[in-house]
């Protein structure tokens, strides 16, 4: 009796701890990347893509997209999204080749919202 307790016990942290790996590698991942894409595609930008990559952020335990347009060389832009479980809303951040934060230059960065 006293050995069955222990594989329910064992067997449950284990669904418990993949159920976990499961939502922050896959299902947040998945949820922060539509979120993003659908922003992207509600500003119009979504033909002006040349390049896009999603990045886990290990320290801050969040993904990102990296994106890079096609009339815009040298200029990368980090979308992030905020929100618990669901992700809510979405920003965005510019940096130059120099890698220096150019996100409050409009003139430098057209696809940044007010």
């Amino acid at each position: 009796m006293r050995n069955k307790k222990w594989v329910f016990i064992i067997g449950m942290l284990i669904l418990i701890g993949g159920g976990i790996l499961t939502y922050k590698f896959y299902f947040q991942k998945a949820l922060t990347e539509k979120a993003i894409m659908d922003h992207i595609e509600e500003k119009g930008y979504t033909d002006k893509i040349e390049n896009k990559k999603m990045v886990y952020d290990s320290k801050q335990g969040v993904y990102y997209m990296v994106v890079y347009y096609k009339d815009e060389k040298g200029i990368r832009y980090e979308y992030f999204c905020n929100g618990g479980l669901i992700p809510a809303n979405v920003f965005v951040l510019a940096y130059d080749q120099t890698n220096a934060e150019i996100t409050k230059s409009k003139e430098k960065g057209k696809y940044l919202e007010e």
